[in-house]
């Protein structure tokens, strides 16, 4: 499964077609995972020396607008990162595309997309389903035979103010082939009875 990443990443960039800022978020992701790896930290020390290691893969005489002197540690204990991107570009699309790339170089198939609020919710669960005009995986080899399972659950009773796509741990689901699985949650709802909507596992 692993592949090589930067035949997948200049693989991914032409067949999602790419813009300039969502390629190059792409990369920036690719480069900072690779120095840093994707373990979880067992101690503050380990994370400290995970967010050295993205530090140094952007030096700041060559990659003075990825330098952020403030932070300090990855908040959640773990690698999270943010992407800076203008209305309009397709932060959507860099999301598959980011799932697409960990999937195929690292062999991650389990993922949490949370959405804050109704509309978000319900674009999403467009976006995500194959056959809808804003498919984020339209054109992905990786996907022709081996179809995403999309998991649609009911409200998520967390705090959050953004969207953002994160590593799962293993989902509870009987699939034990290799396919992709993305479970979809929304919050702030306040639409679901207690069944929620249920599963999209497209075969």
């Amino acid at each position: 499964m692993n592949e090589n990443a930067a035949f997948v990443l200049d693989d991914i960039n032409q067949r999602l077609s790419l813009r300039s800022p969502q390629y190059e978020s792409l990369k920036r992701l690719a480069k900072a995972i690779g120095a840093a790896g994707l373990k979880k930290a067992a101690s503050k020390e380990e994370l400290d020396a995970q967010l050295a290691a993205v530090g140094e893969a952007f030096p700041a005489a060559q990659c003075p607008e990825v330098q952020f002197p403030n932070a300090a540690d990855f908040h959640w204990g773990f690698l999270s990162f943010c992407f800076a991107l203008a209305t309009g570009v397709g932060k959507t699309r860099l999301m598959g595309a980011i799932i697409a790339y960990l999937y195929r170089t690292r062999g991650i198939r389990n993922f949490v997309v949370v959405a804050p609020g109704k509309t978000v919710y319900e674009k999403l669960i467009a976006d995500f389903t194959e056959g809808t005009p804003k498919y984020v995986f339209k054109g992905l080899s990786c996907f022709a035979t081996k179809k995403p399972a999309l998991f649609i659950n009911t409200e998520m009773k967390v705090a959050a103010s953004c969207a953002l796509a994160a590593l799962a741990p293993a989902a509870p689901h009987t699939d034990k082939t290799s396919r992709l699985h993305v479970r979809l949650h929304g919050i702030g709802l306040q639409v679901f009875g207690s069944g929620g909507r249920g599963a999209r596992t497209p075969e």
